[in-house]
């Protein structure tokens, strides 16, 4: 079986991101079959330059593919094992990880872009959502916490652990048959 992991850099510091994709490899010892890259440049990208997407596709351990035979671990996806890397397939996957989710958690949320529909979809699911938006995010952060989300940094601007535990033991238990996906 193979498995895909995906690194997000910038194209004026490819270093750092094949640093990041080299270190991962390395520490984790998987089996390469393929590695692709995809540049983009969107309107409200960083000045000069695109973001830079690496994907790895590799084996998967050898554990994992055993525990999936004997039945002990299930693996879903609604996308092809041969799909490519699209911005709707990754909000797609996003929304279906936070349906299975008790508690999201979104760092640094754009005022568009997947995160923040991420939040938005556990949201109206009546999910607990966690987030933190020092930064870039911090607008977007509110508007979600207008809306019932949990600030992950206290008013003291620290972060409390206790503060995620809290919002995990309040996050409703429901058995899947209770649950929509969408």
């Amino acid at each position: 079986m193979i498995f895909v992991k995906t690194f997000k850099g910038y194209e004026d510091k490819t270093s750092e991101l094949d640093d990041a994709v080299n270190g991962w490899i390395a520490s984790n010892r998987v089996e390469v079959e393929a590695i692709s890259t995809v540049l983009s440049h969107e309107v409200e990208g960083r000045a000069g330059s695109g973001d830079l997407l690496y994907t790895v596709m590799y084996r998967g351990p050898k554990a994992l593919l055993s525990a999936m035979e004997d039945g002990d671990v299930l693996l879903v996806s609604e996308f092809s094992p041969d799909a490519k890397w699209s911005t709707p397939g990754a909000l797609t996957r996003n929304a279906t990880i936070a349906a299975f989710c008790r508690l999201v958690c979104v760092i640094e949320p754009g005022e568009t872009g997947g995160s923040l529909r991420t939040a938005r979809h556990a949201l109206d699911q009546m999910k607990h959502v966690v987030v933190h938006g020092r930064r870039k995010g911090e607008g977007t952060a509110k508007a979600l916490e207008g809306r019932g989300a949990i600030r992950l940094l206290g008013d003291d601007g620290r972060f409390s652990d206790r503060r995620v535990l809290d919002a995990w033991a309040a996050a409703p238990r429901r058995p899947v048959e209770q649950s929509d996906l969408f």
